[in-house]
């Protein structure tokens, strides 16, 4: 069986269509092979992303994932990018539409999939998460809901992959007998006023050979073909003056026609919800907030104490293969620039491996759960006051891994005002670029108390630097709301997903793909880095304060002086401007260059020495820290903002509050503690 010629020689078009978190990314990954982040939160796919998947035939289809939307009146910028595509807008008209609905929301979900319908295109549902849904008590007749919806649909679990066969079959059977669904604008009584306005403005679109139906054209916020404003505008006038409004009566009349659907085909025999009272304590104002505070807690003791043994296993891996390598090179330029420069440099930043791996175990595993959706209610009573709301959450959380990500992920917020402050703020949470810097001067400067007998001093601290960079951000966000986009937060609205036992095949993934991208780091920009560090470090000949590296230093010293910081310092900080990890990277070749008798010593026990003979103080320990907490010293995060706001200005704007908000924190940190101690 092949498909007919036409569509043999060009590649069938199907997008993938759904509401947010109803599992649209990992059917995606299941059928096109792709690796994309999927997790257990509303939000993740922010843009379009095309693959491609082979059917029995041979047949190769072209799949496009795009954004969750719940309607085609879009209002966010990822919702009016899904609504735009699924108008035939923004590319051509699909010739199918795979609808993934969640069968575990089924009725809301089933609002969408009717839209869909209305655009007279050939459309197959994929009900997903049937398996939870039938855990919680609900049955469905497939054979009934597909007469009342005159569509193909099939049983699925995208995780586990049932039911992923047949689907792919009633695709390539839609594909090759293309039947647009008979159900079209069935919600709407024959009688109905907005149904004549429908017909009427029907047949103007059919003139012009618009890809839209006349249902959408009228419910539609997306701007449509400019010779359409016009009939547009007076058909919803002429509704207006009956007293009807086309979005409130559309939603109205359609739920009424989906609710009497749902009562046909879903039985439901759940005497009960544990979720609905697990979900009141996590989300309990007292009780909920303790334990998102006890659970962060637990991550950043964790990091510590499970990741020591092997930190100390990859240190002495490379502190063993510098001293193979120094035992037999003879000295010279290119064992100077093998051992004090590639090696130290990498090495130093490798042993963090660990932490980093524990920090994205936790988190991924908090996301494949359910749990940071009910985070984000207890934030959103958190940021509220400072003039953001819940939905900021999942961007910001997501700058932990990484801001880039973050600020991609703000494309969610339907608020340009909430968006742009969101992006301002985002770099401020503390993303594993951080964690090295962190880490490296907690171990060397923090003792290793016991707290309560259960946490660390070091875990506090750590976890201290973490919630310092999101009280920063508040401060921040409020700052921005009293002068530059002033306005209130819109009213906070976010689906509770399901509870899921996590799978340990997508979290491990998620932690191998997070440890691969930092040591593809360390192999290039920290190499590169490291490099020509070195070179700078060692010419011209001499004293290393003498080379280039020490003039860029010197010449930094009369600024960050106030700060606690000396030369050698100013090197580190010169060098971290492209990404916050090479200071350590930095500080471990240029002390490496200056001791001459053990040049295999650990950057951490290098600065303990230095705490001990007094060059190197506590407070200007907690003085980088903080400075490294809200420095904005990463140029792929300044790249990322200007194409998302596409303005220099506010650009500008995030280094320049952030340089400052960094070096002000740091000075009242040095000689706060100054004062307070001598």
């Amino acid at each position: 069986m092949t498909l007919p010629t036409e569509l043999s020689v060009k590649r069938p078009l199907v997008l993938l269509a759904g509401n947010p978190n109803s599992g649209k990314t990992t059917l995606f990954n299941r059928l096109t092979g792709s690796k994309y982040k999927v997790a257990n939160y509303p939000g993740v796919t922010v843009e379009k992303r095309t693959g491609t998947f082979r059917l029995s035939s041979e047949s190769v289809v072209e799949l496009i994932d795009l954004p969750g939307i719940y309607s085609l009146a879009g209002i966010s910028l990822d919702e009016r990018l899904a609504a735009s595509s699924l108008l035939g807008e923004e590319s051509p008209a699909p010739d199918l539409v795979l609808c993934v609905l969640d069968s575990t929301n089924f009725e809301r979900n089933l609002f969408l999939l009717t839209q869909v319908l209305d655009l007279g295109v050939p459309v197959v549902a994929a009900l997903n998460m049937t398996d939870l849904a039938e855990k919680a008590g609900l049955r469905f007749n497939l054979e009934l809901l597909i007469r009342e919806l005159d569509l193909p649909a099939v049983r699925i679990s995208a995780r586990s992959g049932s039911g992923i066969d047949e689907l792919s079959a009633e695709v390539e059977k839609a594909l090759l007998n293309p039947r647009p669904s008979k159900k079209a604008l069935s919600w709407l009584a024959p009688d109905s006023l907005y149904r004549a306005e429908a017909e009427s403005l029907g047949r103007v679109l059919n003139e012009t050979k618009s890809p839209i139906s006349a249902g959408s054209a009228l419910l539609s916020e997306t701007r449509l073909q400019p010779e359409l404003d016009s009939p547009i505008a007076e058909a919803r006038a002429r509704l207006a003056e009956q007293g009807i409004d086309s979005y409130s009566f559309e939603t109205s009349a359609r739920y009424q026609w989906i609710h009497e659907i749902v009562r046909r085909t879903v039985t439901s025999a759940s005497k009960g919800s544990i979720q609905s009272r697990t979900d009141r304590l996590l989300t309990h104002r007292i009780w909920g907030t303790a334990i998102f505070f006890g659970v962060m807690a637990l991550i950043f003791q964790s990091i510590f104490t499970w990741a020591a043994p092997l930190m100390e296993l990859i240190d002495s891996g490379v502190s063993l293969f510098g001293e193979l390598l120094g035992a037999n090179l003879s000295e010279g330029i290119l064992k100077s620039l093998l051992i004090d420069g590639i090696v130290t440099g990498v090495g130093s930043v490798l042993i963090f491996i660990p932490q980093i791996a524990i920090l994205t175990l936790f988190l991924s595993i908090l996301e494949d759960t359910g749990y940071l959706t009910r985070a984000a209610v207890i934030m959103d009573r958190l940021l509220r006051p400072f003039g953001l709301q819940g939905r900021s959450f999942i961007p910001l959380l997501s700058s932990f891994a990484c801001a880039i990500p973050g600020i991609m992920a703000t494309r969610t917020i339907p608020s340009w005002s909430d968006r742009l402050t969101t992006i301002l703020i985002a770099p401020l949470m503390s993303c594993s670029a951080r964690l090295p810097v962190y880490a490296v001067l907690i171990a060397a400067f923090v003792p290793e108390y016991s707290l309560l007998g259960v946490f660390s001093l070091q875990g506090v601290t750590l976890l201290g630097m973490y919630l310092l960079g999101i009280i920063g951000a508040c401060f921040a966000a409020w700052i921005l709301k009293l002068t530059l986009q002033r306005g209130r937060p819109p009213i906070f609205v976010m689906e509770m997903p399901p509870f899921r036992v996590p799978v340990f095949r997508v979290v491990f993934r998620q932690v191998f793909e997070a440890v691969a991208s930092f040591i593809k780091s360390a192999g290039t920009v920290i190499l590169a880095c490291s490099i020509i560090l070195w070179f700078l470090a060692s010419y011209p000949k001499g004293e290393v304060r003498e080379s280039y590296a020490g003039q860029i230093g010197v010449a930094i010293e009369p600024v960050i002086k106030p700060l606690g910081y000396n030369w050698e310092l100013g090197i580190a900080l010169f060098a971290s401007l492209a990404a916050r990890e090479v200071f350590v990277s930095t500080l471990a070749t240029v002390y490496n260059l200056q001791d001459d008798t053990d040049s295999h010593q650990g950057l951490i026990d290098t600065l303990k020495g230095k705490r001990e003979n007094g060059t190197f103080s506590t407070r200007t320990a907690l003085s980088l820290m903080v400075f490294y907490v809200f420095a904005c010293q990463c140029m792929s995060t300044l790249a990322v903002c200007r194409r998302e706001t596409g303005s220099w200005g506010w650009t500008a704007v995030m280094f320049l509050y952030m340089t400052s908000l960094a070096y002000l924190s740091a000075l009242a940190v040095y000689q706060g503690f100054g004062i307070l101690w001598g």
